[in-house]
């Protein structure tokens, strides 16, 4: 049963649509100024309902096991919440409190089982302690100004972020980083993986997606950072390969090595190389050295804030040098993934002989043979024994393959081969395809009809980060072979 109430109607009294279980959906004139208590108690069909912008007021009960309810849109003008107001809403997900709200009744979200985030839009939260919150795995998403103001102590679960709405899932966490999906609350049709690094141990774990949308949420790294700096190991008479364990995984800009002579005064300050953390392992190397003086290093690791952790010192001497270190190198996974570009990341490590160049080989996949490599290898160089380039001009919707490499008088050393997929340009829906399914899905965005599966990304053709009747007419002709 659908119900339009006329526009001459300017107030809902109390227990007017009291437990009438056909209702599934009414449409309510903005000449209604006000929504008596229970109005819409047990109305266990309705599924949606927009509020006018000139109620002030969501009383006691109005909307108590409306058990279907799954989204609500509330005005700017409303300024409270009522006792139980939302109360046995099990359909209900998420719901965003306009920044005029500064009263929230007790039990307004009591048993809202599948409650996940409540997003608050004023730079003051206010008091939720009673709201039913805490009978829920909800989380609450605020601005950074309400976050810099004090957080209630009812808050238990927050995300901060500094212009957008955001809702965030940890997906992995270690002792100083962590790995997230970034949703944005108007469009969750579309997920970003974000890695963060450069934690302190046991803190709140910061996210970064751009300069607009960044945050802290309540989840902390676990655990304690371990540096144990391992025997150093001389490559030839003035050159050293440094190395040690770290109970992390990869990190860019953290870590380090710290050195100075063995026998050096206490007041002197150590020499510093960065050095990239590689599956657990800081590896570096240090030349120019002295055979005949012993030298002292350690392990560092410092973190965004300031705070440095050290690891272990170690003594080592590169006279009596005698063995041959061959160079390594290793290839990361792609990221930034577009449909014409893709950032490569790769690590090298000096051995006895001097690098000469390094940077990454890349080329088509062969459509009949996946291990072999294409006859269309490119070659890019970088510089740095940590480093990152970003390659451009390549096919929509193509694999591609990819190594990093080292060139030493001895010859060529290869890294990991790795993969990546560029995005297809329209295939929205994700089946690896370019068809009439996919029109129709962009379509159905823009006339307001998003589906479930469709991803806005592979729609905006033209990254002008708006999906329009442009990208309609790119597809069209991407279709058709144009």
């Amino acid at each position: 049963m659908s119900v339009t109430i006329p526009n001459s109607v300017t107030s809902i009294g109390d227990d007017v649509f009291y437990c009438c279980s056909g209702l599934t959906s009414i449409t309510i004139p903005n000449s209604v100024t006000s929504i008596g208590n229970s109005a819409f108690y047990g109305c266990s069909r309705l599924k949606s309902i927009t509020i006018p912008d000139r109620v002030t007021n969501i009383g006691n009960s109005v909307f108590s096991s409306c058990s279907s309810l799954a989204s609500i849109t509330i005005p700017n003008s409303v300024t409270s919440i009522g006792l139980l107001a939302f109360s046995f809403c099990s359909s209900l997900t998420s719901i965003s409190i306009p920044k005029n709200v500064t009263e929230i009744g007790n039990h307004a979200f009591y048993n809202c089982k599948n409650l996940q985030f409540i997003c608050f839009n004023s730079d003051i939260i206010p008091n939720i302690s009673d709201s039913g919150i805490d009978n829920t795995t909800c989380q609450i998403i605020m601005s950074q100004t309400a976050y810099n103001n004090g957080i209630p102590e009812s808050v238990t679960k927050f995300t901060t972020y500094s212009k957008n709405p955001m809702r965030v899932e940890v997906v992995s966490k270690g002792v100083v980083s962590a790995t997230m999906k970034i949703y944005p609350i108007d469009d969750e049709n579309n997920c970003y993986t974000v890695t963060t690094s450069g934690q302190t141990p046991v803190q709140y774990i910061r996210w970064k997606l751009d300069d607009e949308n960044y945050g802290i949420i309540s989840e902390k790294t676990e655990g304690t950072l371990t540096l144990e700096t391992q025997q150093a190991q001389p490559m030839s008479t003035t050159k050293a390969r440094l190395i040690a364990f770290v109970n992390e995984a990869d990190d860019d800009l953290h870590f380090g090595f710290e050195w100075l002579r063995h026998n050096a005064p206490n007041d002197m300050v150590p020499n510093k190389v960065s050095a990239p953390l590689y599956n657990g392992h800081i590896i570096g190397s240090l030349s120019g050295l002295n055979p005949d003086i012993y030298y002292k290093y350690r392990s560092f690791y410092k973190s965004d804030s300031g705070e440095t952790i050290y690891g272990n010192w170690v003594t080592f001497l590169t006279g009596d040098a005698n063995v041959f270190f061959e160079p390594e190198t290793h290839t990361k996974d792609a990221a930034e993934v577009t449909s014409v570009s893709a950032q490569l990341s790769g690590v090298w490590v000096e051995g006895t002989e001097d690098i000469d160049e390094r940077g990454f080989e890349y080329w088509t996949v062969p459509v009949s043979n996946t291990r072999a490599v294409g006859n269309d290898v490119k070659r890019v160089v970088v510089s740095g024994n940590n480093s990152s380039t970003t390659i451009e001009d390549l096919k929509t919707g193509t694999d591609y393959a990819y190594r990093s490499y080292l060139k030493t008088a001895s010859g060529t050393t290869y890294g990991e081969e790795k993969t990546f997929k560029t995005i297809l340009v329209g295939d929205v829906n994700g089946d690896k395809k370019l068809n009439k399914d996919d029109l129709d899905a962009i379509v159905s965005h823009i006339m307001g009809n998003t589906p479930p599966d469709f991803n806005k990304k592979a729609a905006d053709i033209n990254e002008d980060d708006k999906v329009d009747a442009v990208d309609v007419v790119k597809v069209v002709n991407a279709i058709n072979g144009k």
